[in-house]
């Protein structure tokens, strides 16, 4: 149970007590009576926190990489919230609990790689937010949750590459932020809100390419998130916020060649990352985005062509990847990470022409990604991650050695893409592997 609520035990004594009061002042009523009407809502209560418990279990579990074991402890808090609200179908807070199980029941479909059922989800809960922002258009809670079911539908959709959907319910979404902060400006929340719609919009412009326009939506999200981090420079969570946009400006600076620019941003944004990280060094969440911005560095050397400077860049991500990951072991994320930090080493030698390094580092990519489909076979995330080590390594393999990896990797592609598991951006690289095997195939018959 949350802190919010007393206890079930505790509500029926001060109820018991009440009853017998309420007996001296009503002519001899039995405290049982009296007492009868109240467990139907105190039960209810008591079931609320039960489905609260279990929506926190799910957001650990999923934070933590294991999206299967979120979705069940997601599914048992629906089951809670379905019996509350077909029990009292008016309660408008019923109605709005159970719109947020559909909501995590979507983050964990999605982050198991099924982003049409995360999609059917997140319409599930949209529905309801409809409903209850159309009884009380004044709600400002009620609008912001339709706001935010339209910027996760959105989501879902740009990993569907169904991109002008996505752009049309994000812009949906920004409406209503600019909305509320118009009628509430000094609502914090609703600030942020308002930075996170302009920063989506990016996100999804950026995935059609049009890195021009996501730049202005960026900017656009980082004015907020500024005019917040100025208002309170103590407040770490709003300075990370603003290191968050910026982080995107750099990617998209990057994406349109502008390498000098992008090189400068994330270097000032490494340096506030390093402030924060410094300030709270036990806080995981800094110095991890500290590792990303070294990575990010180390990507803008590489395209330069520093590669020795690209190359200690992503050794210092690295170093911090491995920490993490050394510290939890279980923590799929942090392995994840740790799998990005080795590519940016394999990246950095080839380039240098040390195949050696490089092997060495993509051999443990591939190690991580199958320790983690081992753990849980339908990791979507795990078995895309261990196609790109394959294919490296089964194209730096002669003939029939490199052959059993690159057949490896595209059947993973294949399989992803025949459950509709597979972004259409990764869907582009199959012509490109069957194209390489094919010349494995050619080399292979010549030895």
């Amino acid at each position: 149970m949350t802190a919010d609520f007393p206890s079930f035990g505790l509500r029926l004594a001060l109820v018991l007590l009440l009853s017998v009061a309420v007996c001296s002042l009503h002519g001899g009523q039995s405290a049982a009576q009296t007492a009868g009407q109240v467990p139907a809502a105190d039960a209810a209560a008591d079931q609320r926190d039960l489905s609260i418990a279990r929506d926190n279990a799910g957001d650990r579990l999923l934070a933590e990489g294991r999206p299967a074991e979120a979705l069940a402890a997601f599914r048992e808090g629906l089951a809670i919230r379905e019996r509350l609200a077909a029990g009292d179908a008016g309660n408008p807070q019923w109605q709005h609990d159970l719109s947020v199980s559909h909501d995590r029941i979507g983050d964990a479909l999605v982050a198991q790689g099924q982003p049409a059922a995360g999609l059917a989800a997140y319409r599930a809960s949209l529905a309801i937010r409809e409903r209850l922002a159309s009884a009380e258009p004044a709600n400002a809670v009620w609008q912001r949750a339709v706001s935010v079911s339209h910027n996760k539908i959105s989501d879902t959709l740009v990993a569907q590459a169904k991109l002008d959907e996505a752009l049309a319910a994000h812009s949906a979404a920004l409406a209503i932020a600019e909305k509320l902060v118009i009628a509430d400006p000094a609502n914090t929340n609703l600030l942020q809100d308002l930075a996170v719609s302009h920063t989506r919009i990016g996100d999804t412009l950026a995935a059609m390419a049009r890195h021009a326009n996501a730049l202005v939506s960026y900017r656009m999200g980082l004015r907020v998130r500024q005019r917040l981090a100025n208002r309170d420079p103590a407040n770490a969570e709003w300075q990370r916020h603003v290191t968050m946009s910026q982080d995107r400006i750099g990617e998209a600076l990057y994406a349109r060649g502008e390498l000098d620019e992008a090189l400068a941003v994330h270097r000032e944004n490494r340096a506030l990352r390093e402030q924060l990280a410094a300030a709270d060094a036990g806080n995981t969440t800094w110095q991890r985005e500290l590792a990303i911005s070294n990575n990010r560095i180390g990507n803008v050397l590489a395209e330069q062509g520093q590669h020795a400077d690209a190359l200690a860049a992503y050794r210092a991500s690295l170093a911090i990847f491995e920490r993490l990951a050394a510290a939890d072991p279980a923590n799929a994320v942090w392995q994840r990470d740790l799998a990005v930090g080795l590519e940016g080493i394999a990246k950095a030698r080839l380039q240098q022409g040390n195949q050696g390094e490089a092997i060495a580092a993509l051999e443990r990519v591939l190690g991580i990604a199958r320790a983690l489909m081992r753990r849980n076979p339908d990791d979507y995330s795990a078995r895309l991650m261990s196609v790109v080590p394959l294919l490296q390594l089964g194209r730096l393999r002669d003939g029939r050695a490199g052959l059993p990896l690159l057949r490896e990797g595209l059947g993973t592609l294949k399989l992803l893409a025949d459950t509709g598991r597979l972004e259409a951006r990764y869907k582009l690289w199959i012509p490109t592997v069957e194209a390489a095997i094919r010349a494995k195939e050619a080399q292979a018959a010549r030895e």
